[in-house]
């Protein structure tokens, strides 16, 4: 799923006067995030630093589509939390957060983490 697959989607489900350009800086901060705190503490992290998605670029975000309700939850939420609307807002956030939590749990049963200890030394 792309980034604009992901706006599309939450557009249609959840029309907004936000534009797309603020739901692209959204994704983007949450699949840095996601970057940040789980695959680049695997063994498979493919690139060294995080890429931002472009409208132009149709790259696949980082999580699959199995688990892309991370993505349609934050969004949702974010645009809850800047139309003042608490209530959907912190139901959002409890999907999103549930949705993150399996996902994490999913990408580290099925990656190996980063090794930091070399090689242990007994004196």
């Amino acid at each position: 799923m792309t980034a604009k697959d992901v706006i599309d989607l939450v557009d249609e489900l959840d029309p907004s006067a936000i534009s797309a350009e603020i739901k692209m800086k959204w994704l983007n901060a949450v699949e840095e995030q996601i970057w940040r705190e789980i695959v680049m503490t695997h063994e498979t992290a493919e690139r060294e630093e995080f890429v931002p998605h472009t409208f132009g670029r149709e790259e696949n975000m980082l999580v699959p589509d199995a688990y892309a309700d991370v993505y349609r939850y934050y969004l949702e939420a974010k645009i809850a939390q800047a139309n003042a609307e608490m209530d959907r807002y912190n139901s959002l956030v409890e999907a999103y957060n549930a949705a993150f939590s399996t996902f994490k749990d999913w990408y580290g049963r099925t990656h190996c983490p980063v090794r930091r200890v070399r090689k242990l030394r007994f004196i």
